[in-house]
Order: structure tokens, then sequence, then C-alpha cells
């Protein structure tokens, strides 16, 4: 059974993702909750839309996909583009 089901969005809480843009946040004095950096009207959901065909062409499709290099290729991967994300907010809400 999914832990959200018990618990609710429990991943809010534990996203570490979160914490780091939390701290990047006080570090440069802006509020967290404001939308300080907004993506062009016609960006629209392709981010999104891209980031899911990613995972599931991972899942689904890539030959040798359960290899420990490719699985730590994409982890680091989405960790460098969560965690510039972060930052690239943090900043912006600083100015």
């Amino acid at each position: 059974m999914p832990i959200s089901l018990i618990f609710g969005p429990v991943w809010r809480t534990l996203n570490p993702f979160c914490t780091v843009h939390l701290l990047g946040c006080r570090l440069v004095r802006a509020n967290p909750d404001h939308d300080v950096a907004q993506l062009p009207a016609q960006v629209g959901r392709w981010p999104a839309a891209i980031g899911l065909f990613a995972f599931v062409w991972l899942e689904l499709v890539a030959p040798e996909r359960v290899t420990i290099p490719i699985l730590l290729l994409w982890l680091t991967l989405y960790t460098v583009i969560m965690l510039f994300g972060c930052v690239w907010t943090a900043l912006a809400g600083g100015r």
C-alpha cells in the first residue's frame, strides 16, 4: 500500500530538494513560497513531459537499463537538474 494513502503527502516533508531550496532561500533571504522564477508561457508543460518520457524510456525501453552505471547516471542527471532549479529560484528570489 502506498505510504501517501496512510500518512498523506509526506514527500513534501521528506523531499531533500525542497530542503536544499529552503536553505538556499534562507541563505539569500528570499521567501521560499514566492514564485520568483517563471518559465515563459510558450514552454508550458514540456519540461515535465520530457522528464516523464525520459523516465518511462529508461524503465521500459532502454537496453541494459538495470545496470548500476546507467542508474547512477540517471540519478546524477536528475539530481543536477533539480539542484540547478533550486539554486536558480533561490538566487532569483534574492534580487
